[in-house]
């Protein structure tokens, strides 16, 4: 809630810097095992101003977002979960279906490792960075 706060007050157009820490750490939380850590998360898709940031930077945010959340919304144990992220699917559709469809066709495991168990992120980390190297 503070932080919702805080980005009310901030001019949108000065937030580019830090709309990808603030959406991969978004994203950590609802792909986390805290089923309350992961609701908290949700509730800031359910704020006018923050929804308006999402769409001022969707070309930042949706190539992060969009792969994690539809894998999730199709995974997720809790019932009540997978419907508000499957709302929220249907959210970012209606902000941009062409750029959803294409984050979600352009699945890459940068944002995949979000998703994971913890115990392989680093050596998937590790993959990523050679893979990098050679292309």
């Amino acid at each position: 809630a503070e932080l919702l706060e805080v980005l009310e007050v901030c001019d949108i157009n000065k937030l580019e810097p830090l709309v990808p820490k603030l959406f991969k750490r978004l994203i950590k939380c609802i792909a986390g095992p805290h089923l309350q850590v992961a609701d908290r998360a949700m509730c800031f898709f359910e704020n006018d101003y923050f929804l308006s940031i999402l769409k001022t930077y969707k070309m930042l945010t949706f190539p992060m977002l969009v792969p994690v959340i539809s894998h999730i919304a199709d995974t997720h144990w809790h019932k009540v979960l997978q419907e508000s992220l499957n709302a929220l699917k249907t959210i970012l559709k209606e902000i941009d279906f062409n750029a959803y469809e294409k984050a979600l066709a352009n699945k890459d495991a940068k944002s995949l490792y979000l998703i994971q168990d913890p115990k392989n992120v680093k050596r998937d980390r590790t993959k990523i960075e050679e893979l990098s190297l050679i292309h």
